[in-house]
Parts: C-alpha cells; sequence; structure tokens
C-alpha cells in the first residue's frame, strides 16, 4: 500500500532521523520527521559519517535496518525490491500486503478506487508497487539526502565493487546484526550466575539433577 505521510516533527525540534521499527526489529527513517533543508542536512551528514566510519575502520553503535543501504548500493530508479525481501526485513508489512490475495474481488477494486490505482490492476502488479512504496517512496527525500552524503565519500558505483550489497555495507558500517551475533554466542547460565546447587537433591535424585542441567544449558 502506498506510503502515508504520519504526523509530521517540527524540524526546528532536532528530532530523530531515524526510529525503530517494531516490525523491523530495528532502527528506519523516521516517517514522522517533516521535510525541510535543515533535515536534509542532517541526513546528508548522517550518510557521510556512515562512509567515513568505513575508511575509518570505525563501527558505528547504529541497529540501522539493511533495507537503509539499499539504495547507496543501487540507483533508486532500478532499485524494484520484492516482495520476498520485504518479508525478510519487514515481515508485518509484507504480511499487510500479501492480505490482498484473499480479499474478495469486489473489496478488491475497492480498494484500488481507494488507492488511487488504475481500475483493473492485477493484485501482484498492487503488491509489487506496495513493496516499493514501502521501501523507496515512503523514504525517498530521507534516503536521497542519505545517499548524497555517504557517495560525497563513496560513490555508488564503488560501493557496488566492494561490497555487492546492501548485507554486506550494513555490516562494514554497523558490525554484524545483533540477532546474529547473540545466536552465534551461547552463554553458559553456569559462568555469568553463581549457582547454588541442592545437594540433597542431586545425591537423591541424580537424574532429575542431570535433567535440569540439560535444560538450563540449552
Amino acid at each position: 500500500m502506498r506510503g502515508r505521510a504520519q504526523g509530521a516533527t517540527d524540524p526546528g525540534a532536532d528530532a530523530p532521523l531515524f526510529s525503530h521499527s517494531r516490525s523491523m526489529g530495528k532502527f528506519w527513517f523516521n516517517l514522522g520527521l517533516m521535510k525541510s533543508e535543515r533535515n536534509k542536512e542532517r541526513y546528508t551528514f548522517v550518510g557521510w559519517l556512515l562512509a567515513q566510519s568505513i575508511f575509518n575502520r570505525t563501527k558505528l553503535a547504529l541497529d540501522l535496518s539493511e533495507a537503509v543501504f539499499q539504495t547507496l548500493v543501487l540507483d533508486p530508479q532500478q532499485y524494484d525490491p520484492s516482495i520476498a525481501y520485504l518479508r525478510g526485513v519487514d515481515p508485518e508489512a509484507a504480511r499487510s500486503l500479501e492480505n490482498v490475495h484473499n480479499l474478495p474481488q469486489g473489496d478488491f477494486e475497492s480498494m484500488l478506487q481507494l488507492e488511487g490505482y488504475p481500475r483493473g490492476t492485477a493484485r501482484e502488479e498492487f503488491v509489487r508497487q506496495g513493496v516499493r512504496a514501502v521501501l523507496v517512496g515512503a523514504v525517498s527525500w530521507q534516503s536521497e539526502a542519505l545517499a548524497q552524503g555517504f557517495h560525497s565519500v563513496l560513490d555508488r558505483e564503488s560501493s557496488a565493487a566492494y561490497f555487492g550489497c546492501a548485507r554486506k555495507l550494513r555490516e562494514a558500517v554497523c558490525g554484524e546484526p545483533a540477532e546474529e551475533r547473540l545466536s552465534s554466542k551461547r552463554v553458559s547460565l553456569r559462568v555469568v550466575f553463581v549457582v547454588q546447587c541442592d545437594e540433597e537433591l542431586r545425591d537423591s535424585w541424580p537424574d532429575l539433577d542431570d535433567a535440569l542441567w540439560q535444560v538450563l544449558d540449552a
């Protein structure tokens, strides 16, 4: 579905440029930020900072969505994200779009009219345009300003040649995604906490004691 402007924020209030998206589980462009020259300049500076972090080999403590980096390596005019990609970065938005396949034809035609789509638009085309609206159209001025700052240091062609894709560029700037970092490092409760065992339980019921530790160590 086409991106809708949310409650605009006073550009002089220095509102955050990125906000945490519950459905993405990452930080995404602040959709409530008012378009202004000041805010464009702020995004441009952040883009410059992202590129500088690469040359200075310094990871930034920003848990940004991979989708933020797409137009830094791809031409936004040619960037045509799929529903499968949206499903990976924003499952809730993907499910919302895919629900059109379950609508009766009459309801779907009413939705087309409400959303301003030409009559007769196929459901697959509706979904395709909806994905682009979420990841590109709704954040076009923000991503354009971000890219301007980033490409003042590292142009798009070089970014694509060095990193190949947005995921690798994100890791170069922000490091490994938090969920992957945590899943790859198992934490032992025996190491983190001081554990006191019931000696009577251990001596009288060794099988139960062993089963308990198997659960805690899992």
